[in-house]
């Protein structure tokens, strides 16, 4: 039986995060794109995993995921810590202060580019109204919406509450799929 990588101890976890990621650069570049690692400050503070030069010599920054159990992608909206939630919640996830220009997803064997303001922006619009809901009645902990999800839920290490924002990458305007099989 296969591990979740969610139960994983947080060092196992960036471990094997990189390795994963490394596999996916190659994965990029297999499509005729220029990978660069990004900086460890870059990483550690503007959330960005590597920098893609496309065919016009455009150097676009980007996130790198993979999806192992899902078709749709995720995105950490909030991290609540002691935070109670409010029309004024701060929406600091790590996907949502990172700066990068791109959400590069493996999912199963197809690679999806999707441009991260996109993504934000629908998070933002979802997570308010999610939140709004929730304010009204308590037990209202998820948000549907043509292809999309919020949530509030647990982190599974820390067990802090967190919004999380699902979605089916094909929705986003800016989706390009490349097939990887």
């Amino acid at each position: 039986m296969k591990t979740s990588i969610s139960t994983l101890s947080y060092s196992v976890r960036v471990y094997e995060g990189k390795r994963v990621e490394r596999k996916i650069m190659r994965r990029i570049e297999d499509f005729g794109y220029k990978v660069l690692p990004a900086s460890k400050e870059e990483d550690c503070i503007d959330k960005i995993d590597a920098h893609i030069e496309d065919n016009k010599s455009f150097l676009h920054t980007a996130q790198i995921k993979y999806r192992e159990n899902s078709t749709q992608i995720l995105v950490e909206v909030c991290k609540l810590k002691n935070q109670e939630l409010s029309f004024n919640t701060i929406f600091n996830g790590r996907d949502m202060i990172s700066k990068a220009e791109l959400y590069i997803c493996l999912i199963k064997e197809d690679l999806w580019f999707i441009e991260s303001s996109e993504i934000k922006f629908y998070a933002n619009l979802l997570c308010h109204t999610l939140i709004e809901k929730h304010l009204r009645n308590s037990l209202v902990t998820r948000y549907d919406k043509e292809g999309m999800t919020a949530k509030i839920t647990f982190d599974a290490q820390t067990l802090e509450r967190k919004i999380l924002f699902y979605a089916t990458p094909n929705r986003f305007k800016t989706s390009k799929c490349y097939k990887c099989s």
